[in-house]
């Protein structure tokens, strides 16, 4: 199973003052799937939907520990098996969350990342699970509380499940990927550089590493570095080529992906703003 979307229709969900009628919320919680390795990144999706014929207030929901987790589950046996949980530390706790407002037919988006990378930093336990294993199925479930998210059915849940190949870096590859995430004079690979690169890597250095991964998502993410630092540091008489460029790698990506890295991404993973898109016609 790529790609399994569960939808639910909530009435008043994450609504403020007078809840709807007949009308409900339309939520979707999307993953997108892809590939596991040392550098990559799990990605999802939040849609909140007005199809009502009226004008509402929303709250995004608040992902922290108590509501929402990551489950890693593989077959042994025919049997499924939990790996790992990831509880969330640091899971976007938004102490400046405002209302939004959707006129009807509007959608607000934001993203959840999730670095796997930051989990080798982090969490070795996370690997040390791995050891072996070649597939895994990752369940993001989040569970609305009624005095974070304004939720009248705070048990309802939102599961969404992808299907994640994990990917064994040859060790060629991983000695590599340790010269280009080191500490000692460079940054790792985190959810900082989804933002912007650090300071501390230059063009020169992503040089030396591009085109020499044997792994095709390792070198993906070093040429996206590449270009993100070009955008910031071209002179203004060439900065329009450079992002270009970049706009061209966001197109070879799964959607979910380049819009979230379209986007921005705060350091915790979460988007910092909503993206609405506008009424249906």
């Amino acid at each position: 199973m790529n790609r399994l979307l569960l939808t639910f229709f909530i009435s008043s969900a994450f609504c403020l003052g007078k809840p709807l009628a007949a009308q409900d919320l339309h939520v979707e919680l999307t993953p997108a799937s892809r590939k596991i390795d040392l550098a990559t990144h799990v990605y999802f999706q939040f849609e909140i939907s007005n199809p009502s014929e009226q004008e509402v207030s929303v709250l995004p929901p608040t992902l922290n520990f108590r509501n929402f987790r990551l489950e890693y589950w593989t077959k042994e046996q025919g049997l499924s098996v939990l790996k790992y949980v990831d509880r969330g530390a640091g899971f976007g706790l938004r102490s400046d969350k405002q209302p939004i407002t959707l006129k009807p037919g509007q959608t607000a988006r934001y993203f959840l990342v999730r670095s796997l990378r930051d989990y080798r930093t982090n969490a070795p336990e996370f690997w040390e699970a791995m050891a072996g294993v070649g597939a895994l199925q990752v369940n993001a479930i989040y569970t609305p509380r009624s005095s974070l998210d304004l939720n009248q059915q705070p048990r309802i849940q939102f599961v969404a499940e992808t299907e994640l190949v994990v990917s064994n870096l040859i060790p060629r590859d991983f000695e590599l990927l340790e010269k280009l995430t080191g500490t000692n004079d460079q940054e790792g690979i985190g959810l900082g550089f989804l933002g912007a690169p650090g300071h501390k890597i230059s063009e020169e250095n992503l040089t030396q590493f591009k085109g020499k991964f044997m792994e095709e998502d390792v070198d993906e993410l070093v040429e996206f570095l590449l270009l993100k630092h070009a955008v910031t540091h071209s002179p203004e008489s060439t900065r329009n080529v450079a992002e270009q460029s970049l706009e061209h790698w966001y197109d070879r990506q799964p959607r979910i992906e380049s819009e979230a890295l379209r986007h921005g991404l705060g350091i915790n993973g979460m988007s910092e703003t909503i993206l609405i898109d506008p009424p249906v016609r």
